[in-house]
């Protein structure tokens, strides 16, 4: 538990100052930091999350800070592109895994993925089970599958995006609560995603 505590500390030490990292981090964080996130089970929202770190109070800024610096400590050998915006709707995070020490996309003609949080879909058992139509062949080409190592590192920057994050959305009602928006991609459409093995 120490360990995880002087990491997130020195992450936040250069925006939060005062701030210890016992407001931010709750007793189980151990535990927390496997998904990064809490079901929310009050009143109307019921259906939603909020990651553990989602009352800290952050900027966006602040939280791409704290993201991009956990993400050179989980992953050194892999090099990312993590960039904000901002509109009159709210704020996006955009992380892009740029290169890495292993094949990203072992079949299709993609040379970028924006995976989103549907990064299962791009796995070989949900092609292999999920086959696509021959009209969709057509259409869309075949479909894209990742290979397993990128798919590991995708989903743990999924959890520690997730983990600033909130979702207290309601789509039957259109109503949209998001501390930020995200943007989770492999490569970018002018930068495909390099092979450093």
């Amino acid at each position: 538990m120490s360990s995880i505590d002087n990491r997130w500390q020195r992450v936040y030490t250069v925006y939060i100052g005062r701030e210890t990292l016992k407001a931010l981090c709750p007793k189980n964080c151990m535990e927390n930091m496997k998904t990064g996130t809490i079901s929310v089970d009050k009143g109307m929202y019921k259906d939603g999350w909020k990651g553990i770190y989602a009352e800290a109070n952050l900027s966006t800024k602040q939280i791409a800070f704290a993201i991009r610096g956990e993400l050179k400590k989980e992953f050194p050998e892999c090099r990312f592109s993590i960039t904000t915006e901002y509109f009159a709707g709210g704020s996006a995070i955009n992380v892009r895994l740029q290169s890495g020490p292993f094949e990203s996309i072992i079949a299709g003609k993609s040379k970028s993925v924006d995976v989103g949080h549907r990064i299962d879909e791009y796995s070989k058992e949900y092609n292999d089970a999920h086959p696509r139509s021959e009209q969709d062949k057509i259409y869309y080409g075949e479909a894209t599958v990742l290979s397993d190592e990128v798919i590991k590192v995708m989903k743990r920057v999924n959890a520690i995006v997730n983990s600033f994050n909130h979702d207290y959305s309601d789509a039957q009602m259109d109503y949209s609560d998001v501390n930020f928006y995200s943007h989770i991609q492999i490569g970018q459409w002018d930068k495909p995603f390099i092979n450093t093995k």
